[in-house]
């Protein structure tokens, strides 16, 4: 058996400029992290026990015989991709539910490529990997997403990702000291609002809006530059870093109606009330997980105020995507 274990990913700046409709006039930004939350995918040949070609185990248990009947879009057009013939036995499972804001659909489809990979013989590189997964889930899926997900889950730990005219992509890992990253982890938290929701009805909405809303676009942008030199410092500067959260977010909401919804609007104005210094939806908005910056003084007082929610711990994922077998 194969197994393939893929970080999700928490983008603080630069959400939405890596979108071809941005990028590919103005270039863009994203500052992100992958953190220890994981899509574990494993694979496997059938057996002679198994009448099926393809048996897919997730939220549901799909057999088929040929692939154009598999339901599952990002396995469907992975198989192709790769061009696996063989039988073949593929399962997931999740750290978090899906659809909740922390990039899953590309953790995944960036496991699934390296575990088939790793079956064919095929040895990628980080670029590689992140290229084909983007190309499955952007090109063949025309889903309407950026490609900061691919990246960030396939590279791990912090990064500066930029996203340039011609379609290249250039990755600029984020180094820090053991005290710095201390600070860092240990002033956030991850507040799971309980809501899954649809991505792409955002993403589409905002895709419509680039034109009119261009200007915002580039002060999301600017404030990922800012964001980085904080990272050159000897300490972290949570007033100036939660500051630029606040600013980054207050733009964001501006670029589509569906990214605050009462419920969410509500949980960040009980943290602000807490002791947080920022707040902020992650993903696309509307509904999943919520990052919380605070001093880590305030921290209980927050999960207090918010007590019917879970709280995820918030660290630092270094390795990225990671492929085996046993």
């Amino acid at each position: 058996m194969i197994i393939s274990k893929s970080p999700l990913r928490v983008s603080f700046f630069g959400g939405g400029t890596d979108l071809p409709k941005f990028y590919k006039k103005y270039e863009g930004s994203v500052l992100s992290t992958a953190i220890s939350r994981y899509i574990y995918v494993s694979v496997k040949d059938l057996n002679e026990s198994y009448k099926e070609k393809y048996r897919l185990n997730y939220s549901i248990t799909e057999r088929k015989s040929n692939i154009s009947e598999i339901k599952n879009n990002i396995i469907r057009e992975t198989l192709r991709y790769m061009k696996i013939n063989s039988n073949i036995y593929i399962s997931t499972i999740a750290d978090v539910p899906l659809r909740s804001g922390l990039g899953s659909s590309s953790s995944f489809t960036s496991a699934l490529v390296s575990a088939l990979a790793y079956k064919e013989n095929i040895i990628l590189s980080k670029k590689e990997l992140a290229q084909i997964a983007c190309e499955i889930e952007i090109t063949k899926l025309k889903s309407p997403i950026g490609k900061q997900d691919q990246y960030a889950s396939v590279y791990g730990g912090i990064n500066k990702i930029n996203f340039h005219k011609n379609g290249e992509v250039s990755v600029k890992k984020v180094i820090l000291s053991k005290k710095f990253r201390n600070q860092f982890e240990k002033s956030f938290l991850l507040l799971w609002s309980g809501v899954q929701r649809s991505a792409n009805n955002v993403l589409l909405d905002q895709s419509k809006k680039i034109i009119s809303n261009v200007d915002y676009y580039k002060e999301i942008k600017n404030i990922t530059k800012y964001g980085y030199d904080i990272f050159n410092k000897d300490d972290f500067d949570i007033n100036k870093f939660s500051d630029l959260l606040s600013e980054s977010w207050q733009l964001k909401t501006r670029l589509s109606s569906k990214i605050l919804t009462p419920k969410t609007k509500k949980i960040l104005e009980i943290a602000k009330l807490s002791g947080a210094l920022s707040s902020k939806i992650c993903g696309a908005g509307n509904g999943g997980f919520i990052l919380i910056c605070a001093k880590p003084k305030y921290h209980q007082e927050i999960k207090n105020a918010l007590s019917d929610y879970t709280f995820h711990k918030f660290n630092i994922e270094d390795n990225g995507v990671e492929t085996k077998k046993i």
